[in-house]
């Protein structure tokens, strides 16, 4: 078994933000948070849960920062009151088993 690390990069879900996303219709919610590689992911790190991506390589950090940009107009779409400072977003490892 190979295993393999790659990152993610997402929004702590605070209280404020969970409570917005329980009020938005579910059929939208599931359009923007699923599994394809487009949209945005939910993720468990260190007992939180962060909405975000996962990023499986990039080549600079301009890549990074389209990326942190997707996810930013993502929330928006959902969540159009959201507060997103820049900066806010965080970057953490993930293990990825490979067989």
């Amino acid at each position: 078994m190979l295993i393999r690390e790659e990152m993610f990069l997402g929004a702590l879900l605070t209280p404020e933000i969970g409570q917005k996303l329980n009020a938005i219709n579910p059929s939208l919610r599931n359009f923007f948070i699923q599994d394809g590689e487009e949209y945005l992911k939910e993720k468990v790190h260190e007992g939180e849960i962060y909405i975000g991506k996962k990023i499986s390589s990039i080549e600079n950090l301009s890549e990074l920062d389209l990326i942190e940009k997707n996810i930013y107009s993502l929330l928006k779409k959902m969540i159009p009151d959201i507060h997103c400072e820049k900066g806010a977003l965080w970057l953490f490892p993930i293990l990825t088993d490979k067989n």
